[in-house]
């Protein structure tokens, strides 16, 4: 599994893909394991997470980095080997910790009650393996799935009169609007991944902090850019996002 890491630190670095291999972690645990001796070996300090589901609706999530952090208005370079996936999406910024605790489990009042902010952002992924032929996920689980950076969009901190499930999403690429819908996000509710994560916690990372991000899942469908551009995103009752992609 060694040659894996190393592997999946020099795409990091290198932002071009590779081919995940036998070589690639076989397990969950495994696939922490990797993740975090990427983040050590990166040096990257963890200031979020993105939550959702592995293919057995296991709740799970990925670590986001300080140095993908940017905020609304922020270019970003593209990489020529690897399409920019952007996605509009639901976050949540904690204002305390989350620890574990399996005797009394979060329920999302409580989660709510942890929140500082509700926010629109653009979550970036940049496929660090190879698609030719579908990696495993667990191998897609130890690549953070793809996480390249966050995008911090404006925010509301009184919330709780707003329904998360369906709002209206606009997205545009260039100027052309590429999506305009209600709601959007696979579980409905958005806050649901946040809630199911803050009770399942395994990583390898230190859980869910102050002062962290926790991203919910896409509201638009995949794209993938490869070239310059503007991408703008809103969300009724939260506010709108904008980023410029350069090469």
């Amino acid at each position: 599994m060694a040659s894996f890491t190393q592997a999946l630190i020099d795409a990091r670095r290198s932002s071009r893909p590779f081919v995940a291999g036998t070589n690639a972690p076989k397990s969950r645990a495994e696939a922490f394991q990797v993740s975090a001796e990427v983040a050590a070996s990166l040096k990257a300090q963890v200031i979020g997470w993105k939550a959702g589901y592995s293919p057995d609706k296991i709740p799970t999530s990925s670590p986001m980095f300080l140095a993908g952090l940017r905020e609304s208005g922020t270019q970003w370079r593209l990489a020529p080997a690897m399409p920019l996936i952007p996605e509009v999406e639901i976050a949540i910024r904690l204002n305390r910790d989350l620890p574990l605790r399996p005797a009394k489990p979060y329920t999302r009042e409580d989660i709510l009650d942890a929140t500082a902010e509700i926010m629109i952002g653009f979550e970036l992924i940049e496929r660090r393996l190879d698609r030719t032929t579908p990696p495993p996920f667990f191998a897609t689980l130890s690549d953070d799935q793809g996480n390249a950076g966050f995008v911090v969009g404006q925010s509301q901190t009184i919330f709780r009169q707003i329904t998360l499930s369906d709002l209206q999403c606009r997205f545009w690429v260039d100027g052309e609007l590429n999506t305009d819908r209600k709601g959007g996000h696979s579980m409905g509710d958005p806050l649901l991944p946040a809630v199911d994560w803050a009770n399942g916690q395994d990583d390898q990372l230190g859980g869910l902090r102050a002062g962290h991000i926790i991203t919910t899942g896409s509201l638009t469908p995949t794209l993938q850019l490869t070239a310059p551009g503007r991408l703008e995103g809103e969300l009724e009752a939260l506010g709108r996002v904008v980023m410029d992609l350069t090469l």
